[in-house]
């Protein structure tokens, strides 16, 4: 059987139509995941706060370990000249050395 050329033109839309459609719900889809991911992200942010907050957190826990060495900040305070009972000017350059 020979295909006329009106039953090739008519093949040649159905397949553009197809694929036209195709594309579409490719792009639909795209569309979604995009939404969705930046629904998520936005919901995360909320819940958990932005991500340069959790920075001073860990430099927090830095200072916690140097602070709780009492015998290191009072070492340091006496080779400092220091005359405050708690070491506190001492620990900030123990805390400040750490940091750099």
């Amino acid at each position: 059987m020979t295909t006329t050329p009106e039953q090739k033109r008519a093949l040649a839309q159905e397949a553009r139509a197809a694929r036209a459609a195709h594309i579409m719900r490719l792009r639909r889809r795209v569309v979604a995941t995009a939404v969705s991911t930046l629904a998520l992200a936005t919901a995360v942010v909320a819940w958990d706060g932005s991500t340069p907050a959790a920075a001073p957190a860990a430099t927090s826990g830095a200072t916690a370990v140097v602070s709780d060495d009492a015998t290191a900040s009072d070492d340091a305070a006496q080779a400092a000249g220091s005359t405050d009972s708690t070491g506190a000017a001492a620990a900030a350059d123990v805390v400040s050395t750490h940091q750099s």
